[in-house]
C-alpha cells in the first residue's frame, strides 16, 4: 500500500514525461552530435626529405683536403680510388707526403732487389724522386699543353706521388722464384693508377690519361737514351 506522499502520476501526465524524456534524448544528441573527424597532417612522401642544394655532397666533403690520414691516401690510391687522387691533388700540403711515398716504394723496390745495401738503396730513393719530378714535368707539358687538361705541375706532383703507392709491395720480390712475379703485377698496378691519377689532376677523359701517359712513357725512354748515349760519349772521349 502506497504511501499518500507516492502517489502515481496520471496516466496522462505520465505519458508526457516519458515523451518529454525522449525529445529530451533527441535534443540531446541533436545538440551534442558526434565529433567530425579531424584533417590528417600532411607528411613527406619520403622517410628523408631531400638534401639541401645550398649544403655540399657528402661525397664533396669526403674529397675535402685533410679527411683522410696518410696511411689512408696510400691505401685509397692503391685501391684506385679516385676522390684520394682528388683529394691529394688539391691538397697544396700533400707534396711532402707524396715525395714521402715515393721515397718508401723506392726502398721497398730495393730490399726486394737486394741491392747495394744502404748505399744502393740511397742512391735508389734519389733516382726515383728525380724522376718523380720528371715524369710529372712531362705529363704536364703532355696532358696540360697539347690535350688540354687543367692541372698544375703541383697539381700532378701529388696525384703522381701517391699512384705509385702499390710498390711497396716490390719488397716481395724478394721471394725466390716469384719475384719476377711480383714486379710485374705490381708494375701493372702502378699503371692504372697511373691512369686514373692523370685524369683526375688534369679533368680529362680516360682514353686522353691513357694517351698523356703513352706519349710520355715514350718521351722520358727518348730522354733516358739520350742521356745514356751523352754519358757514354762523355765517359768515351779523350782527357784533353
Amino acid at each position: 500500500m502506497r504511501r499518500p506522499t507516492e502517489m502515481m502520476p496520471p496516466w496522462g501526465e505520465g505519458r508526457r514525461a516519458k515523451g518529454t524524456g525522449r525529445q529530451h534524448l533527441r535534443t540531446f544528441h541533436i545538440a551534442f552530435p558526434y565529433p567530425a573527424p579531424q584533417p590528417q597532417l600532411r607528411t613527406f612522401e619520403r622517410a628523408n626529405p631531400p638534401y639541401p642544394s645550398s649544403l655540399p655532397r657528402p661525397e664533396v666533403i669526403m674529397s675535402l683536403p685533410g679527411n683522410h690520414t696518410f696511411t689512408e691516401r696510400m691505401i685509397g690510391a692503391a685501391r684506385v680510388d679516385p676522390a684520394i687522387y682528388t683529394e691529394v691533388e688539391h691538397d697544396t700540403t700533400a707534396t711532402g707526403q707524396a715525395a714521402g711515398v715515393v721515397a718508401i716504394v723506392a726502398i721497398c723496390s730495393a730490399i726486394g732487389g737486394a741491392a747495394g745495401g744502404p748505399v744502393g738503396m740511397l742512391s735508389g730513393v734519389v733516382a726515383a724522386l728525380l724522376g718523380w719530378l720528371l715524369w710529372a714535368g712531362v705529363t704536364y707539358l703532355i696532358g696540360d699543353k697539347l690535350l688540354g687538361g687543367t692541372a698544375t705541375w703541383g697539381e700532378l706532383l701529388r696525384a703522381l706521388g701517391f699512384a705509385q703507392a702499390p710498390g711497396v709491395l716490390y719488397i716481395l720480390a724478394v721471394i725466390p722464384f716469384v719475384g719476377w712475379l711480383v714486379r710485374l703485377v705490381v708494375g701493372l698496378w702502378i699503371l692504372v693508377c697511373g691512369i686514373v691519377a692523370l685524369r683526375e689532376a688534369l679533368d680529362v677523359s680516360t682514353g686522353k690519361a691513357i694517351l698523356t701517359a703513352v706519349l710520355g712513357w715514350l718521351a722520358m725512354m727518348t730522354l733516358t737514351a739520350v742521356l745514356l748515349l751523352l754519358g757514354a760519349g762523355v765517359a768515351g772521349a779523350p782527357p784533353f
